[in-house]
């Protein structure tokens, strides 16, 4: 046990702070007790659902209960999918399985498919565009931090600013704040795919944006 909370509080924040954040970010957490009582939320979301980050399991949660884009099937089946692909891996110090690390293939056609026949809006559409055109340029970094906006969207997150938002993007892409805004500011300046929305407090994904590398080209063209 005392190995399980190691592993998901030394890598970035205290358990404490990890559940305060997330009461914060979703409000509506403080009207279950399993989640708003820190004994509870240690023994059941942190222990009991080990190795999946609690940002990941309450993800989970949102998804199918809101009944927009997951049925509780769809959700066991992408559990075990995920459980599946990690079964062999033996976890280091400081390593859980992250929300961007359950945005599997089946996910994004779940989002899709909501997109296409529901309206729940196209954030989803939006990351495979631009996947579709840079997928061999983008990092592993830069996939994470994308995945990472949808989810966010999909949840809707009561960020306050800026470094609100970015210290939510780290949590959910288990890195570091210094490297996600490196590769924000790529994913915003050289490839033209994010834009921060301050009416809304987020990132957006912008899937028919022109890579600043093209423009210049076209600007020397003229």
């Amino acid at each position: 046990i005392e190995a399980i909370l190691k592993s998901i509080s030394c890598y970035d924040i205290k358990l404490e702070r990890i559940q305060t954040l997330l009461i914060k970010w979703f409000p509506e957490i403080k009207n279950y007790t399993l989640w708003s009582d820190i004994e509870k939320f240690k023994k059941v979301i942190v222990e009991g659902c080990w190795p999946f980050h609690p940002a990941s399991i309450w993800v989970l949660y949102k998804l199918a209960s809101v009944g927009k884009w997951l049925q509780q099937r769809s959700v066991l089946t992408l559990l075990a999918e995920v459980i599946e692909a990690y079964k062999e891996m033996i976890f280091t110090e400081g390593q859980t399985i992250r929300p961007v690390e359950i945005f599997t293939e089946n996910l994004l056609d779940e989002f899709l498919m909501s997109e296409k026949y529901s309206a729940q809006g196209s954030a989803a559409l939006a990351y495979q565009t631009v996947l579709d055109k840079y997928k061999y340029q983008f990092s592993e970094y830069d996939r994470a931090i994308l995945k990472a906006v949808v989810l966010i969207r999909k949840l809707g997150i009561n960020a306050e600013n800026t470094e609100d938002y970015l210290e939510a993007l780290s949590m959910f892409c288990g890195i570091d704040r210094n490297k996600a805004v490196e590769h924000i500011n790529s994913l915003e300046k050289e490839y033209g795919v994010l834009e921060w929305n301050a009416m809304m407090c987020q990132y957006e994904i912008i899937g028919d944006a022109v890579p600043r590398r093209a423009f210049l080209t076209e600007l020397d063209t003229r």
